[in-house]
């Protein structure tokens, strides 16, 4: 093996990935720069991550290779980022990435100043034009430093513009419903009516915006929506970009009907979407959902799941060289394995139809489940099986075993939805167990959060995202089992995020806190494949609003959605979180507080119907100290109270006569 960078002793498996690469790579951190400036050489800062199909193509071709390394080494001083470990860095350099080329993307290979400030940069470069441009480049670093500063000096103010338009407030404060209709029929011309998501490929998942439209639809009696948010769960379940066969999402299609996937699978893709089907299967009543949801937490457990209870990141996209290999089937293979049964496993997942894919391989679809008889979905089970004791067998792609915080947030979330739809104990226990272990191991001695762990240690510290997305699974925890110490948790990890990333006068929460000198201080406000950590920020703390009781978090909730309002009625698309804020803070919102003895089973009839627009709470036990119950409790009687703003009419006692309050 070649000998080993500076990366071997890194806790990332990507930069491990990278650690016995020729290349001198450096960590980030002020020794490369030192090394820079004390050189006079430009910066390489190469970001990426674990499970990316096209980082370990121009691993494989160009820093494993010894001419590439060799310029590399000599005339630059090399950086290699993991994207997940560090987002602040991500999203500093891809902010100047977009402005240079128009477009982002991993891996994200920057040119830089020894002082970090990019001046050039693109993401995938074939080893012939890799090698091209680093001659070009150390050339006019040589030759030509006027041109290089410049270039740096427009990038900076670009960006830097981008920064403050950012920070300029857009607040509309006398919207209404009427106004965000006017939006949504915005976002209309961009929706594939024929296979849902968004017109055009690649295809991902989106589940923010289509959390939003079933929000929507359902409040608004929006048929037409309603159906077109169903339509795109139905296509992506029958697609390729759901496992038919173990469960669990990747991340992206690469054609417009979710057929081809881009085979990596991801822990926050699975995370949302395991919650955005819990709530359609309540809208809805499908049974596909209720598989989907099943299947899918049987995958997280399965190949996900540390054996702290914990989650890992990400499954790579490539076994043995190949991408997809783990995941697709020829038809002589699947004969030979499956005997008499394979005419229905080839009826079924479209073998050797639109399931063919290249080189006489099948990617499995599953387009019309409901047109199979009881005796044949209890086939479809046994092939099930037996396709996956088979597939165990085959070399499995690599393993990204790091814990982020932000992202197992939103897994807690996902299990605690999931228990509220179909009230399978083990999937609490699960919420519970990995709960419990973040908030005792994940924990700075100052209180603040670590932003990751793995092999027994947490490092980095923690960014705006790792205390939104926790708070948020830590409530949706406390109203799924009813423990007040996950809601006080979740209070208390906003009260910090509040001190270290809010700002006053823009009012809005910046990314990190202040600290490291070569970065400017970021914020995340678009919601792409996952909701911005300033939107999920300003969800919890409406919600702590109407479970604590809190004006502060009341008006701080409304201030910073406020300022984001003028660019959500423009166009909600990216920023559909917000635009589903908005809808709960102009209708009618409610907290649903069930008390008594009964309080556990009549809460557990109330989450299993679609309430978007509330927040519910029970307990079995007194807890005058609590706002919610003062006053509230009784020994002899369960009541069910509907509350709007911390005010509540006459209690009642069946959960059908409350229901009947917030749908009248």
């Amino acid at each position: 093996m070649p000998k080993a960078n500076r990366l071997i002793n890194e806790s990332s498996p990507y930069l491990q990935q990278h650690a016995h690469n020729p290349v001198d790579w450096y960590p980030w951190g002020e020794d490369a720069f030192l090394k820079a400036r004390k050189e006079d050489k430009p910066v390489i800062i190469s970001v990426g991550y674990s499970s990316c199909h096209w980082c370990h193509v121009m691993e494989e071709e160009s820093f494993e290779d010894i001419d590439a390394a060799r310029l590399m080494n000599e005339s630059f001083v090399c950086i290699k980022v993991d994207r997940e470990e560090r987002p602040d860095i991500d999203t500093s350099y891809m902010n100047a990435l977009q402005l240079i080329t128009g477009q982002g993307g991993w891996p994200m290979n920057m040119f830089a100043l020894p002082d970090g400030r990019p001046f050039y940069g693109g993401t995938y470069f074939p080893k012939s034009n890799w090698i091209r441009i680093l001659k070009a480049v150390s050339e006019q670093y040589s030759s030509n430093r006027e041109n290089i500063l410049n270039a740096a000096e427009s990038i900076d103010t670009g960006v830097d513009r981008y920064r403050l338009s950012v920070l300029e407030p857009a607040d509309v404060k006398d919207y209404g419903i009427k106004d965000l209709k006017k939006a949504v029929s915005k976002v209309m011309p961009q929706l594939d009516r024929r296979k849902g998501g968004i017109s055009g490929v690649p295809k991902f998942p989106m589940p923010v915006f289509n959390r939003f439209l079933l929000a929507w639809s359902y409040l608004q009696n929006d048929e037409d929506i309603l159906n077109y948010a169903l339509m795109t769960l139905d296509s992506m379940a029958a697609g390729g970009i759901y496992d038919q066969i173990g469960g669990g999402f990747a991340r992206y299609s690469t054609d417009g009907d979710w057929r081809v996937p881009h085979f990596e699978k991801m822990l926050y893709d699975n995370a949302q979407l395991v919650s955005l089907f819990s709530d359609a299967y309540k809208v809805s009543g499908k049974e596909r959902y209720k598989d989907v949801v099943i299947h899918t937490l049987e995958f997280i457990k399965r190949e996900m799941a540390s054996p702290e209870g914990v989650f890992y990141s990400a499954l790579d996209a490539d076994s043995e060289g190949r991408e997809g290999l783990y995941y697709i089937w020829k038809e002589e293979e699947l004969k030979l394995l499956l005997k008499e049964d394979y005419d229905l496993a080839a009826d079924v997942f479209r073998i050797g139809k639109e399931g063919l894919w290249e080189d006489g391989y099948n990617i499995l679809l599953m387009p019309e489940p409901e047109r199979l008889s009881s005796s044949q979905k209890a086939r479809l089970e046994n092939i099930r099986r037996i396709l996956m004791a088979n597939r165990i067998k085959r070399t499995p792609p690599g393993l990204d075993d790091k814990s982020l915080t932000s992202w197992n947030g939103m897994m807690i979330k996902a299990y605690a939805d999931a228990y509220k739809a179909f009230a399978d104990p083990s999937w609490l226990k699960s919420a519970v167990t990995a709960a419990d272990f973040i908030l005792d191991h994940f924990i700075r001695s100052d209180g603040g959060l670590f932003h990751a762990y793995k092999d027994g240690k947490a490092y980095i510290g923690g960014f705006l995202e790792d205390y939104a997305h926790l708070a948020d699974g830590l409530i949706s925890l406390y109203e799924a089992g009813g423990n007040p110490e996950y809601l006080n948790k979740a209070a208390g990890l906003m009260e910090i995020a509040i001190e270290d990333f809010y700002s006053e006068d823009h009012r809005i929460l910046y990314s990190t806190v202040e600290g490291d000198s070569l970065l400017n201080r970021d914020m995340e406000i678009i919601d792409t494949t996952w909701p911005s950590a300033n939107g999920v920020s300003a969800h919890n703390l409406f919600r702590l609003a109407r479970l604590t009781g809190s004006s502060l978090y009341a008006q701080m909730a409304e201030d910073i959605t406020d300022r984001m309002s003028r660019r959500v009625l423009d166009n909600p698309l990216y920023l559909s979180h917000w635009a589903e804020l908005m809808l709960y803070i102009k209708g009618d919102f409610f907290e649903l507080v069930t008390a008594g003895p009964d309080a556990e089973e009549i809460h557990r009839q109330l989450t299993r119907e679609y309430l978007p627009h509330t927040v519910l709470a029970f307990s079995t036990v007194p807890r005058e100290s609590d706002m919610l119950f003062r006053g509230r409790c009784r020994n002899d009687r369960t009541q069910i109270f509907v509350c709007r703003d911390n005010s509540c009419g006459l209690p009642f006692e069946k959960p059908e006569e409350a229901l009947k309050q917030i749908f009248p």
